[in-house]
């Protein structure tokens, strides 16, 4: 579940197949949630594909989900992969670029700076843990396309904790 100061009465739900945990699909509100239409049903937003073409994937356990609090047709999806809509989720592309793990994001945009996205990867469904030990907070100021790791402050040697998708989040206060 997702919304954005942009737009109050917009609201966003995004469901996972119970069966094999493949994306099931975006839907949307513009009505504060009186009602839902289907937005988008492909690709595989949770499969491990970096094109989403395969079936199946982790829903159970991979779903985070972030609108801007600017523009309210950015949508991002933390999974196994990361993955962005400009138009509202009716179209996806795959953002997860020089990350260091394509798995496990909490996933959160910049209250006032649209491009600006963080996320907290782990190193595998196996590993529940950042890679290599050291907890960074990575960002990009592209959109997705480019990430660099954040460590001021953070453990940056036998670190083996994780971040869940709902412990992140922004706030609207700094610009």
């Amino acid at each position: 579940l997702a919304v954005t100061p942009a737009d109050p009465d917009l609201v966003y739900v995004l469901a996972g197949e119970q069966s094999d945990g493949a994306y099931k699909g975006l839907y949307r509100s513009i009505n504060g949630g009186v009602s839902f239409s289907l937005t988008s049903d492909s690709p595989n937003l949770f499969g491990y594909e970096e094109d989403g073409s395969d079936s199946g994937g982790q829903s159970w356990y991979d779903m985070a989900l972030a609108v801007d609090q600017v523009d309210p047709e950015v949508v991002l999806v933390g999974g196994i992969n990361v993955w962005r809509s400009d138009d509202g989720g009716a179209n996806w592309h795959e953002v997860s670029g020089n990350l260091p793990s394509d798995f496990g994001f909490p996933i959160e945009v910049h209250a006032h700076e649209p491009e600006t996205i963080y996320v907290v990867p782990i190193k595998s469904d196996s590993e529940h843990f950042p890679p290599d030990g050291k907890l960074r907070v990575y960002r990009s100021r592209s959109g997705g396309d480019e990430w660099e790791a954040l460590t001021n402050g953070l453990p940056q040697r036998d670190c083996y904790v994780n971040v869940l998708r709902d412990a992140m989040a922004v706030d609207q206060l700094s610009s």
